[in-house]
């Protein structure tokens, strides 16, 4: 995860033709690398992730519906975990650890209750009464998957 400015106004991580490594270590500067071919990227990667762990990946070229746009983060993570449209919010399950970024840039965690009508997922922040928030696919930042 980027640190708060880059979360703000984030890089272009796509690239239209050619491979993009990003280097995302939790608290730290992202970071994005640019290779002609699959080969010198994921050679890129390995050596990373012997030396320095495993937060790089690799963002193949690809045709998006909006070329110039920035990629989300959600749309990222989306793709990462492998769902087919695209979006966080779909392999999102009751009882699954969610991470929001409220309108101050802080980071929340809670867990989802049900499906929002508007599209997203409702969350207990926790506290007394559990505290409820909206997850979405502009504030999603992390999906974590509860056990079984």
């Amino acid at each position: 995860m980027g640190t708060w400015h880059q979360n703000l106004r984030p890089a272009k991580l796509w690239h239209e033709t050619e491979w993009s490594v990003v280097v995302d270590p939790p608290n730290r500067t992202r970071s994005v690398t640019r290779f002609y071919t699959e080969a010198e990227a994921k050679t890129y990667v390995e050596n990373y992730k012997k030396l320095l762990g495993p937060h790089a990946y690799i963002l193949p070229p690809a045709k998006r519906k909006n070329p110039g746009s920035v990629m989300s983060m959600s749309e990222i993570q989306a793709m990462r975990a492998g769902t087919q449209s695209g979006r966080l919010v779909d392999i999102i399950r009751p009882g699954d650890r969610v991470t929001i970024v409220n309108r101050f840039g802080q980071q929340r965690s809670g867990r989802a209750v049900m499906p929002s009508s508007a599209g997203g997922w409702v969350l207990s922040m926790g506290g007394p009464h559990g505290t409820p928030a909206l997850a979405d696919d502009r504030n999603i930042v992390k999906v974590k998957k509860r056990r079984g």
